[in-house]
């Protein structure tokens, strides 16, 4: 007898995610190829769900809990309203995999054309082999021809080279392996009225135990979303930074507190400095735009995300985790440690939200020159394959706002009108001087009558 379990996250919608926990019984229980979800127990199957069975899977081959690949894997809730912003998606890829990022799991609601084959892309693993220098000011880059000489493109003049099927044997950077699996995700439910948000808190717990003993870590996001760490370069540094800082032996998982860098903030001010594509790259991508958040985080657990040691956890929530296995919790990161950078609109609709007092975090430019450099290789390669629009121009700088002055201007009179204005002056000083001596006078005659009283006593 199977027992449902529904999960906590489902905000009173007639549609919830659950977990159908099916024992399996006896000394020597065998592991059965597939499983059917019934109402009634005598009720004949009417489907028939395919079990994924760890140990006929290769890459759990030798697998125990002390040997899991210090990696980190990444969880994306669904993708709707037809997702084709293909530049943005390249940013949050790339970014995330200069974190240490290995492995992304996107589930397919509708995606548009152009973020469907930038994402088919990966993972087929059809990304040029390696990463060269973008944009016109540039470092140098040198590009092996195949003989003895070198090709060098100067710092001062550079061209945009563009990395093709053709040129893939430059010596540049080799370009890191990034996996990414999709999955699809057609619910036939309306979405916000029947369940939440495409079924989310579903997708993340099946993604959580995806990932179980294939990673050490997972980090549970959203597209708009980055943990960006203060003192170390990737988060799995980040980890063992912190393990040498804080007793982490019982945490299951790492809680990082909500920032919001609101899109309607001004853009940084070093989005108008330099021309060219690189400056157009550097403005179209939002980290690098937009850094200006607002000055109070929000508390843990709320817009808080977090990394999970997946066997470390029963049930994910959207911003923490609601069930621990025993003797496991969560660990709340420092501030000063790491933050999430969440890069939105105003959350209330309008644009009040940029009323609030904010700082200046240019903490995402510590990865601007590899970020551009990977992007702009990416997106030169597949440009003409996905149908990609050109990269906007930079935009200019607004011109500087003069303050209003109030001006009022004073007749200046002709000469002989200032005459008369001095005689009434001096009329008026003559008679108040006449006036002073009279009140003069009135008092010291009102004196001598009270002298004269006084004798007279």
């Amino acid at each position: 007898m199977a027992r449902v379990k529904i999960i906590r996250e489902n905000w009173n919608l007639k549609y919830s995610a659950c977990f159908i926990l099916c024992p399996i019984r006896g000394p020597y229980p065998e592991i059965p190829h597939a499983v059917s979800v019934v109402s009634k127990i005598r009720a004949a199957p009417g489907n028939v769900l395919m079990l994924r069975n760890t140990d006929n899977d290769p890459d759990f081959t030798n697998r125990t809990f002390s040997n899991i690949p210090n990696s980190i894997g990444v969880c994306v809730k669904p993708l709707h309203f037809n997702y084709d912003q293909a530049l943005y998606l390249l940013e949050f890829l790339e970014l995330n995999n200069l974190l240490g990022v290995s492995h992304f799991t996107f589930y397919n609601h509708t995606i548009g054309p152009k973020a469907s084959c930038v994402l088919q892309h990966y993972v087929n693993g059809d990304l040029p082999q390696h990463i060269t220098a973008y944009g016109d000011d540039g470092p140098a880059v040198r590009i092996a021809n195949g003989t003895s000489s070198d090709v060098t493109v100067a710092e001062s003049n550079a061209v945009h080279i563009k990395p093709t099927k053709y040129n893939e044997d430059n010596t540049a950077q080799l370009k890191p392996k990034i996996s990414v699996n999709i999955l699809p995700w057609n619910l036939r439910m309306r979405s916000q009225k029947e369940i939440r948000t495409e079924g989310l808190f579903a997708s993340l717990n099946d993604c959580l135990y995806r990932s179980m003993y294939r990673y050490s870590h997972v980090a549970l996001i959203d597209l708009d979303e980055f943990i960006i760490p203060h003192h170390n370069d990737t988060l799995i540094d980040l980890i063992t930074w912190l393990s040498k800082r804080i007793n982490n032996r019982n945490t299951g998982a790492y809680s990082f507190q909500n920032a919001f860098f609101y899109l309607q903030f001004a853009d940084d001010v070093r989005m108008y400095e330099g021309h060219g594509a690189l400056a157009n790259l550097r403005s179209a991508l939002t980290t690098q735009r937009k850094t200006r958040r607002r000055s109070k985080l929000h508390p843990q657990k709320q817009r808080s995300k977090y990394i999970c040691k997946p066997e470390a956890v029963i049930e994910a929530g959207n911003h923490f985790v609601w069930e621990f296995c025993p003797g496991r919790g969560s660990l709340n990161v420092p501030a000063d440690a790491a933050i999430l950078h969440h890069y939105r609109v105003c959350e209330f609709g309008g644009d009040d939200c940029i009323k609030t007092p904010s700082l200046v975090d240019r903490t995402a430019h510590r990865y601007s020159k590899r970020l551009l450099d990977r992007v702009g290789t990416v997106y030169s390669y597949l440009k003409e394959t996905c149908n990609l629009p050109d990269i906007p121009k930079a935009p200019t700088k607004p011109p500087p706002t003069r303050k209003k002055e109030l001006k009022v201007r004073v007749p200046i009179r002709p000469s002989s009108e200032k005459k008369p204005t001095e005689a009434v002056n001096i009329q008026s000083n003559v008679a108040n001087l006449a006036t002073q001596e009279a009140a003069t006078t009135t008092v010291a005659q009102a004196q001598a009558a009270v002298e004269a009283i006084l004798k007279t006593h």
